[in-house]
């Protein structure tokens, strides 16, 4: 692909991007993400907290044509998707997998990103096998979800309280 290159006032050249592919691995307190700049290799995983990975997120706006980000579905919901695509990213939300295909045991963040961002690559080239990419609720679909796995669970803990007096 190629890069395209564009004048400051000030005289400095910017390489602008075609695209940039990152895959997420998120957690309550760090996006631990590894990035791709067109087809070159990976990036060295990079943490950020969430706000800090949104700043950054900007950043790569300015230099990068197009975007394209993913992320396993998990319990942190879709808020990230919504604002991703609000901030005017192509962000993917994907089916959860176990990464350890050696039964290695070892789990680091570092890893997993590396290979989300492999996937990505693998995906975008036109392997649909690659990644399984899940439907995004709207907010209210959201919502309604929330109470009903609240009610139910709330049900569940009533149910054992019960069987406990017995």
């Amino acid at each position: 692909m190629k890069n395209n290159t564009t004048d400051m006032s000030d005289n400095e050249d910017i390489t602008k991007i075609d695209l940039l592919k990152a895959g997420i691995d998120m957690h309550a307190d760090k996006y631990v993400i590894v990035c791709q700049e067109d087809n070159r290799s990976m990036k060295a995983a990079q943490r950020f907290s969430p706000e800090r990975f949104f700043h950054w997120i900007e950043q790569q706006l300015e230099r990068s044509e197009r975007i394209v980000t993913f992320y396993e579905a998990g319990c942190f919901g879709y808020v990230t998707h919504r604002r991703l695509a609000q901030m005017g990213v192509n962000n993917l939300v994907v089916r959860p997998r176990d990464w350890d295909e050696y039964g290695q045991k070892v789990k680091t963040d570092a890893r997993d990103a590396r290979k989300l961002c492999g996937c990505l690559e693998r995906y975008l080239a036109g392997n649909s096998r690659a990644l399984t990419v899940v439907r995004v609720p709207t907010v209210e679909q959201e919502r309604e979800r929330s109470l009903s796995r609240l009610s139910a669970t709330r049900w569940k803990r009533s149910e054992n309280a019960f069987k406990m007096w017995r």
